[in-house]
């Protein structure tokens, strides 16, 4: 993997293959996190995957200060506590609140050897129009109004087959890494 420097840039600069790296580096660690909030695998599955599409489309607001790492972190943590919050779940009374604040010294960057190349393999198998969803979404940065009218669907079906894709990903994503195991 590139240094984490690199790929904010060509992240910024719309490059579908950070947002990969970038995913397939920090997913596992993020899940994790958000599964200690959550309790719930489901729950922190999909708040693992909002906490790194969030990043995305705000790295903008990124201004390094701290890590990539470390601000992604503070994104799943806070979107994970607002999620159990808003579905009427609660953090266990007798929890630690410096615990789920507290970023792990394994967090840190490292690097991960062919993972370019294995998001270039998953965005070949993955169908044309969910690529283009997905590109246009997180490296074009199109709200989904704009999606909308570039493609002519309503919203719910924007944000359905931008979840269908997301999914699509993951799957070969893990398939590969049983492959490669």
């Amino acid at each position: 993997m590139k240094n984490e420097v690199q790929y904010i840039e060509d992240l910024r600069s719309g490059c579908p293959r950070a947002m990969g790296a970038i995913y397939a580096h920090y997913f596992e660690k993020v899940y994790g996190r958000c599964l200690s909030i959550a309790k719930n695998h489901a729950d922190a599955y999909d708040c693992a995957n909002d906490a790194i599409l969030i990043s995305f489309e705000k790295i903008d607001s990124f201004h390094g200060n701290a890590s990539y790492a470390t601000w992604l972190y503070a994104i799943a943590s806070n979107y994970t506590l607002s999620f159990c919050k808003k579905a009427s779940k609660s953090v266990e009374a007798n929890e630690n609140y410096t615990d789920v604040f507290e970023w792990p010294a394994e967090f840190d960057l490292v690097p991960i050897a062919d993972v370019t190349e294995l998001l270039i393999q998953i965005l070949d198998a993955i169908p044309s129009k969910d690529r283009e969803l997905l590109i246009e979404k997180y490296s074009n940065k199109k709200s989904i109004e704009e999606l909308q009218l570039q493609f002519g669907l309503g919203a719910s079906a924007i944000k359905m087959r931008l979840s269908r894709a997301r999914q699509k990903a993951q799957d070969l994503y893990l398939t590969q890494l049983s492959f490669s195991a």
